[in-house]
C-alpha cells in the first residue's frame, strides 16, 4: 500500500479523466495498492442535471456513482501498463443504506479490485459516511479495457501539444530544400481499427472531414488507412506551424483537402 502519484485535484487538471467539472466528484486520493484505492468523494449539486427541473427526484446519487467508477478508473493508470484505459459496462448488484447524500458531503470510498483479465476489470465498492456507516455497495461493477498505450493515451490528454508522429529522417535526404519541408510518420500496430472509434474521429477530424469519413467504403482496414493518412499529414503540418510560426493547433483545426 503507497500513496498515489497523482491527488485528486490533478485527475482532472492532467486530464487523467475527462470529467468536466459537474462531474469532478472525488475529493481525495489516499492510499493505492495491488488490490484496490482508497479515497473520499463529495456528493455535487444536482440542480443543473435537467434543464426543467432544479430538484429532480432521483433514486439515488448518479454523480456519486460516477466518481466511485472514476476511483475505479484509476487503479489501471498505476497497475497496467497497456490497456488502462477502461468504461463502465455492468454492475452486479447495488445496495443503498441510509438517506441520499447532502450537498458537499464527503464519503470515503473503498475501492477492491476482483478480477482483472485481458478485455475486463471487475471490483467492488463500499461507501461510507463520516460516521463510518456503509451508505451505498457496489457489488460486480465491470470495465471494459480498451487498447491504449501510453503515448496514445498522452496524446488523449493533450492533443494540442503533443504528436504521436515521430520525424522520418531517412525521407529528409531525398528532398531538396529539406528545411523547409517537415516529414513524419506514424507506426500503428495492426490492426489500428480502435481509432474508428467515435472519440478518436471527433479528435482527429472536423466536420467536413468526419462527413467524408462517413461517406467512405470499403472494410475497417481501408477507413483506418484513410483516417492514419490524414492523421500523420495533420501532425506534419501542426509540428511545422509550431516549429516556424510559434502556433499550436488541435489536429481537428486543420482540414486535409481531398
Amino acid at each position: 500500500e503507497r500513496t498515489p502519484k497523482y491527488t485528486a485535484e490533478e485527475l482532472y487538471s492532467e486530464k487523467l479523466m475527462f470529467h468536466g467539472p459537474r462531474f469532478q466528484g472525488v475529493f481525495s486520493l489516499d492510499r493505492l495498492g495491488e488490490d484496490g484505492v482508497l479515497g473520499q468523494l463529495e456528493a455535487l449539486p444536482s440542480t443543473e442535471l435537467f434543464r426543467n427541473q432544479t430538484k429532480p427526484l432521483l433514486i439515488t446519487d448518479p454523480f456519486l456513482l460516477d466518481a466511485a467508477g472514476q476511483l475505479i478508473g484509476y487503479w489501471p493508470l498505476e497497475y497496467l501498463e497497456t490497456d488502462f484505459v477502461v468504461f463502465p459496462i455492468g454492475l452486479s448488484e447495488l445496495r443503498l443504506y441510509g438517506p441520499k447524500p447532502n450537498l458537499s458531503e464527503r464519503f470515503r470510498c473503498h475501492v477492491r479490485i476482483r478480477k482483472v483479465t485481458s478485455k475486463r476489470l471487475r471490483a467492488d465498492v463500499d461507501i461510507l459516511g463520516s460516521d463510518n456507516t456503509v451508505r451505498m455497495c457496489l457489488i460486480g461493477w465491470e470495465n471494459w479495457r480498451f487498447y491504449c498505450t501510453s503515448q496514445l493515451y498522452s496524446f488523449w490528454r493533450h492533443p494540442k501539444d503533443l504528436s504521436l508522429s515521430v520525424s522520418w529522417d531517412s525521407l529528409r535526404s531525398k528532398f531538396p530544400l529539406p528545411e523547409s519541408f517537415e516529414y513524419y510518420r506514424l507506426d500503428m500496430p495492426e490492426p489500428a481499427q480502435f481509432i474508428l472509434k467515435d472519440p478518436w474521429v471527433y479528435l482527429l477530424l472536423n466536420g467536413v472531414e468526419r462527413e467524408a469519413w462517413r461517406n467512405l467504403k470499403g472494410p475497417e482496414a481501408h477507413q483506418a488507412k484513410w483516417l492514419i493518412g490524414r492523421w500523420v499529414a495533420k501532425d506534419a503540418v501542426r509540428m511545422f506551424l509550431r516549429k516556424h510560426h510559434d502556433i499550436g493547433l488541435y489536429p481537428a483545426d486543420i482540414e486535409i483537402a481531398k
